[in-house]
């Protein structure tokens, strides 16, 4: 499971969410995915990761990324997540 990082600020600060949301850590899609791929190259190169995965790695994360970016976080609580 995983709760989804705010969209924007304004969202984060609405929700009272203390991550910094998906605009404030990367500048686009292209830039979160180029800081995911040497990640997952960097997994590849300590034999953590199969290198047949990388591609996988790359899809969900592409997808994650426009989940987030369209939809921002999950709205089923107001609690603040600092607590």
């Amino acid at each position: 499971a995983w709760l989804p990082f705010c969209s924007t600020e304004k969202e984060r600060k609405k929700f009272k969410d203390s991550r910094r949301s998906l605009e404030e850590r990367y500048v686009n899609a292209e830039f979160y995915l180029a800081q995911l791929r040497k990640a997952a190259e960097d997994l590849v190169s300590k034999g953590i990761m199969f290198e047949e995965d990388l591609e996988l790695v790359m899809d969900q994360g592409a997808a994650m990324y426009e989940f987030v970016k369209e939809n921002g976080c999950w709205k089923g609580s107001t609690t603040n997540l600092t607590e």
